[in-house]
């Protein structure tokens, strides 16, 4: 399911049902998070998926035998990089809830901020530490809250 105008953007899910707001707010995030980063869309593809696909993936593609919220994978070439972003996103769904439950916070928030940390490692972000992460997860909830804002003003 994508959203019309959003070329070079596809957000799927792995039951073949789709959610059309939540498909919208997932496509207003990452655009948002791309232009910030400024950045250019090449091809990026969101999953949301289950638990158990991302434990597979998690597994197969990085030796870890447990689930994650968000894996994404680069499929930008060397001379792409920089500017354009061609990648694929997958982010469990079921750990979107469980965190947002553990956290207190919405799950469309939850949701959106697993996407964008998603696409900002596919912008080169990373983190190996606690202030890393910190840094990389305020940038993200800056992209989520004026996604999130903007629809409560109807745009």
């Amino acid at each position: 399911m994508s959203v019309p105008g959003d070329e070079g953007l596809t957000v799927s899910y792995s039951s073949g049902e789709g959610d059309a707001r939540l498909t919208r707010l997932v496509s207003e995030a990452v655009k948002s998070a791309v232009e910030g980063e400024d950045r250019r869309l090449d091809e990026i593809s969101v999953v949301l998926t289950t638990d158990d696909l991302l434990r597979r993936l998690n597994r197969d593609y990085l030796e870890i035998d447990e689930p994650t919220d968000v894996l994404a994978f680069d499929l930008g070439d060397e001379t792409s990089a920089g500017e354009l972003i061609e990648g694929e996103i997958y982010v469990s769904l079921d750990r979107a809830r469980a965190q947002a439950g553990e956290r207190g916070v919405e799950f469309e928030f939850e949701l959106l901020q697993i996407v964008v940390h998603g696409l900002l490692h596919l912008c080169g972000h990373d983190h190996q530490d606690d202030a890393s992460l910190l840094r990389m997860n305020n940038r993200g909830e800056e992209y989520v809250r004026s996604v999130l804002e903007r629809e409560l003003v109807g745009r």
